[in-house]
């Protein structure tokens, strides 16, 4: 017997969509707009919205920490 079709709305989250894959042992998810099929997700697809984002993120970091690093003026150097 094949297991019924686990699907998603379009408003539905990444993270939703994450947690319902996990939660149904699935890689793939039908997505739905009113009742009609618009397209499928993949766990593949999620985790490069994922890396992107973490990518995103780490570079925020490093500009952060550069500009402290700028900000900071070792106490040896003020006059």
């Amino acid at each position: 017997m094949t297991p019924g079709l686990v699907s998603i709305g379009t408003q539905d989250s990444v993270s939703d969509a994450l947690q319902s894959m996990l939660s149904h042992g699935v890689r793939r998810l039908a997505v739905l707009d009113g009742g009609t099929l618009v397209g499928v997700v993949s766990l593949d697809d999620i985790l490069g919205v994922l890396a992107a984002d973490w990518n995103m993120l780490a570079a925020l970091i490093r500009n952060e920490q550069a500009r402290e690093r700028a900000d900071h003026v070792p106490p040896g150097l003020i006059v």
